[in-house]
């Protein structure tokens, strides 16, 4: 198996998530993610009503998207979901993981442009441009290395969470795709070792 045959939907959808997970990014790219939504809908991962919900969302409803977005992982309240790596591994913001992610953001040339976010390194969002990146860069060796140590340890943690937001169908249909997405990764990944 070539996972380069695989690379183009991994890129679309670490692109997809990238703009979901960023808030900066999400306001501002409401016409790509439709565009990116409408071309994933047609192979779906997994129960295209999920594609769907957020299809619907996103055209009929932009701003109760943002809204969904600003509940679950801005307020800061015992509710919010984490979407930081650090914060799963240390129990707080920063330390260790955020220095490793800074160290392999460093050594692959990737620029994390302040103007468009203000995140951490080892925001959800910002791995998943990272891993854009390399993939669009064919570096496998560094996009496998990001998976294990960032991503895979991560994902669980985010798509757990997010199952449990029925009052928020955009973002629990992210979730359920988002787990779908992890799963074909992590499959790609033992295949390919």
């Amino acid at each position: 198996m070539d996972p380069k045959t695989f690379n183009p939907s991994r890129i679309l959808y670490y692109d997809f998530f990238s703009n979901l997970f960023i808030y900066e990014l999400l306001i501002n790219k409401k016409d790509i993610l439709l565009q990116q939504i409408d071309i994933l809908s047609k192979a779906p991962l997994c129960d295209l009503k999920l594609y769907q919900t957020i299809q619907t969302n996103l055209y009929q409803n932009f701003t109760h998207l943002q809204e969904e977005y600003t509940k679950l992982f801005a307020l800061p309240f015992k509710t919010s979901i984490s979407l930081y790596l650090s914060h799963y591994q240390n129990g707080y913001l920063g330390g260790n993981p955020l220095l490793q992610v800074k160290a392999l953001l460093k050594e692959s040339g990737f620029f994390l442009d302040r103007s468009i976010t203000k995140e951490n390194e080892d925001h959800f969002g910002i791995l998943c441009l990272f891993m854009k990146f390399l993939l669009l860069k064919e570096n496998k060796e560094q996009s496998n290395q990001v998976f294990e140590e960032c991503i895979k340890p991560l994902g669980p943690h985010i798509t757990n969470a997010l199952s449990l937001q029925n009052q928020s169908p955009t973002y629990h249909a992210v979730g359920k795709i988002l787990e779908e997405f992890m799963a074909f990764e992590l499959e790609l990944q033992h295949a390919l070792t």
